[in-house]
């Protein structure tokens, strides 16, 4: 029996609310906000398991200059009451219709301590609003059966959900915008989804996991144009010893403008596997400056994994690689075998800091260690289209886009792309922050929508 808690609006900072929590106890529990609350964080938030928070729109706000303690670097703002228990640690939560602000521009304290320790404060843990499980006791059993949606993140010096372990792990109608890490990062998680994450990157990727298995990541628009992201949009990373990265699918995402890859795979340890990227559209990537010397960018960029599909995409215009077997930034040794077929390549142009075979449609730069199966991929306009790979089959002639990269009637690529098939495909080609109606399809509510362009 789910016991439902109205959430008054006298209750107007977090030291009240979790009052309200400890008094209800541990129980079922479902927290109805009123859409006029307006939050101040200025403590920690613990919730027990199978606790629901219907947020309706209301608006929580981390308080201005947050002492370091309780603040610290790695401490999530909200959290299970017990992230480290032997067994489960969090059980049926469920969080929805809820903007959160970081206010990482009053952040004095956690920026004053990164600049003494002579690092950035981006990427360094302080101020994540959600985050299940610890960084030091990573098990599938630290979070089951947990949800996330219809939530807004933005000026935060940390990631928006970061989930450290777990199992059956649902993330979707996502807005994040100025962040500081990732929007939804998922490390040693078995069984999750992620779709529908609407980012402006800002610091690291859109979407990433870690060590993760049976993970579905699809319909994402991910927006790399803000000039404050030197990252990719989706990031599969595998470098924990003895957790592996398998069965990973990847699909129906828009990625454009992104500095580093638009989907980047890497690992630097054993076993890692199982990857596949399709009907995704990937525009305009690569774009990393020159002063940072990384050459290794473009539309997709993999190394260190093994029996990797990529099938379908439309990548377009992308600087340095369209798709590239090789390193971006982090340095592998293990065997890998990927298939390429039907995908769309048109022009790839030189990376600002120039590599090997850089603005290549398709580029193999591990050829002792990658083995890529290229088939009728269609490679057009492209600096070059193939760079130590061969291509059986293949077109390469214009494919004849339409104003939205779906494929005129008299393509010579029909079957080929990312809209190769009309039914998968729910990309939403235009979508800007500032457009409502646009991104009304993504998010339905529109009080979340109001206060979230506020």
């Amino acid at each position: 029996m789910t016991q439902i808690v109205t959430v008054p609006l006298s209750i107007d900072d977090s030291t009240k609310l979790q009052k309200l929590i400890n008094s209800t106890g541990n129980t079922h529990a479902k927290y109805e906000f009123s859409p006029d609350h307006e939050i101040e964080i200025n403590s920690l938030l613990r919730v027990f398991n199978f606790t629901e928070w219907d947020g309706q729109g209301c608006k929580f706000a981390l308080m201005e200059n947050a002492p370091l303690s309780p603040f610290a670097s790695g401490v999530p703002l909200i959290a299970p009451k017990y992230p480290t228990a032997a067994e489960t640690a969090a059980e049926g939560l469920c969080f929805h219709d809820i903007i959160f602000d970081g206010r990482r521009d009053t952040q004095k304290y956690a920026k004053d301590e990164c600049k003494s320790r002579g690092k950035n404060e981006w990427g360094q843990g302080y101020h994540n609003t959600f985050m299940l499980g610890s960084l030091n006791n990573v098990k599938f059993s630290n979070a089951v059966n947990c949800e996330f949606y219809n939530l807004g993140f933005y000026n935060s010096l940390g990631d928006g959900i970061r989930i450290e372990g777990g199992t059956d792990i649902r993330v979707h109608d996502i807005l994040g915008k100025r962040g500081g890490h990732d929007i939804v990062c998922l490390a040693g998680v078995n069984g999750g989804e992620v779709s529908n994450v609407n980012a402006k990157l800002a610091v690291n990727a859109g979407v990433r996991t870690r060590s993760s298995k049976n993970i579905k990541i699809h319909d994402c628009i991910l927006d790399g144009a803000t000039g404050i992201a030197y990252s990719p949009g989706i990031q599969i990373q595998s470098t924990a010893t003895n957790w592996i990265t398998d069965n990973i699918e990847i699909y129906n995402n828009y990625i454009h403008d992104t500095y580093g890859p638009g989907i980047w795979l890497a690992s630097n340890v054993p076993g890692n596997s199982g990857v596949n990227i399709h009907n995704n559209l990937i525009l305009r990537c690569g774009r990393m400056p020159a002063a940072n010397n990384i050459p290794g960018v473009g539309g997709i960029v993999y190394d260190g994994m093994d029996a990797i599909s990529i099938k379908n995409n439309t990548i377009v215009g992308c600087m340095g690689y369209g798709i590239l077997a090789g390193k971006y930034q982090l340095v592998s040794s293990y065997k890998g075998t990927a298939e390429l077929s039907k995908n769309i390549v048109s022009g790839t142009r030189k990376s600002l800091s120039e590599g090997l075979g850089s603005g290549s449609a398709i580029a193999n730069l591990t050829t002792t260690r990658n083995t890529l199966k290229c088939s009728d991929n269609c490679l057009w306009d492209n600096s070059t289209d193939l760079y130590q790979v061969s291509q059986t089959g293949g077109i390469y002639k214009d494919p004849l886009f339409t104003s939205d990269y779906r494929l005129s009637e008299n393509s010579p690529c029909k079957g080929y792309g990312c809209f190769q098939d009309q039914k998968a495909s729910k990309l939403l080609i235009t979508c800007d922050f500032e457009d409502v109606e646009n991104i009304t399809k993504s998010l339905p509510d529109r009080t979340i929508l109001r206060r979230y362009n506020e």
